[in-house]
């Protein structure tokens, strides 16, 4: 792991680290539009959490987001959505730092349960999943794209 890894909650990201997000979320798509403070503060509203780990001299070295939604049958639950780690980060421990972060987080939270759906190619996030007891399931996602 990097020495003096810092992980930091969105409220304390600045416009600086915001371009960092951008081209980190871009590696996983790249016609995402660029982040915004807004878009980033809107999470608040949900009470959902975006974590980002800084290599302690500025720079943003990875990130993951924590979603809070409610099903009938089992309550409070959440999901981990983009994951991802700058390449030259990876492998040092940061992916697993900030996931489980978040389990803690969903743990205090009340989630009855933690999901998250990985691209079917990225095959070392999926072995980092299962390393961390994350379950594959047997289930299709479906969606629908309305903008």
């Amino acid at each position: 792991m990097i020495a003096q890894l810092r992980i930091l909650t969105h409220t304390e990201v600045s416009a600086k680290h915001l371009e960092e997000m951008t081209a980190l979320l871009h590696s996983l798509n790249p016609s995402l539009p660029p982040l915004t403070r807004e878009r980033l503060d809107s999470l608040d509203i949900e009470g959902s959490i975006v974590l980002v780990a800084d290599n302690n001299v500025g720079t943003i070295v990875g990130t993951a987001t924590l979603i809070y939604y409610y099903q009938l049958a089992k309550g409070r639950v959440a999901t981990i959505e983009t994951v991802v780690v700058l390449s030259e980060y990876r492998r040092q421990g940061i992916g697993t730092a900030l996931i489980n972060r978040l389990l803690a987080i969903s743990k205090l939270g009340g989630a009855a349960n933690v999901s998250l759906t990985s691209n079917t190619t990225r095959e070392s996030a999926h072995r980092l999943y299962e390393h961390l007891g994350f379950k594959k399931r047997d289930t299709y996602i479906f969606r629908i794209d309305l903008l």
